[in-house]
């Protein structure tokens, strides 16, 4: 579950103004499987930057990419030092969801989710008390491919992670990092290819 330091993770990329200013506290997303927050990150791909880049590529209507075209891209080192939880399947999930579970029952009184939300919410994971116990959550690749298309009555807490990624809840980058390695001409001309 929890990475192993002598296994460094690969550096990784983000796509948007400098990551350092986007990082927010994690908070539970009221109407998606995952949580609102943190700093969201891919591995990085010499070819195509990332798996985003390349999902954002071929999934995004034109706004949206150009959106993401005018970002630029930056490579993080992850620091060996950094606490992560992986998610490499079911069994790490559901370690999460007992140790972490959350409930929108709260929203629910207050009108903020509808029932059907209210009914398939169950059982949630805790972002903030996750975040005080981890520098960072990642959907490994074979994470996502058995829990990213859902079970569970075909729910996943997880089914909205559009790729294998990485939520950061705190700043675990080494002292190169940020490192700019595209602008939006990068970004546009990866979105062309793809």
């Amino acid at each position: 579950m929890l990475h192993e330091s002598e296994r460094p993770l690969p550096p990784q990329v983000f796509l948007g103004t400098r990551p350092n200013h986007c990082l927010r506290a994690l908070t539970p997303h009221l109407t998606l499987s995952k949580p609102a927050g943190g700093l969201w990150t891919c591995d990085y791909r010499p070819r195509s930057l990332s798996v985003w880049a390349e999902y954002a590529a071929r999934e995004f209507d034109s706004d949206l990419r150009e959106k993401y075209a005018r970002a630029r891209a930056w490579r993080l080192r992850v620091l060996t030092q950094a606490k992560v939880f992986v998610i490499n399947g079911k069994t790490d999930l559901l370690w999460l969801q007992e140790h972490y579970p959350y409930s929108h029952d709260e929203e629910f009184r207050h009108g903020l989710v509808d029932d059907l939300i209210h009914e398939i919410w169950y059982p949630c994971l805790d972002w903030p008390k996750i975040a005080e116990a981890f520098d960072g959550v990642r959907l490994s690749a074979r994470g996502w491919h058995i829990l990213g298309r859902g079970y569970n009555r075909g729910y996943s807490p997880l089914s909205d992670w559009s790729v294998p990624s990485t939520v950061w809840t705190r700043w675990v980058f080494d002292e190169t990092s940020p490192q700019a390695i595209g602008d939006g001409d990068t970004v546009r001309a990866l979105f062309a290819q793809l």
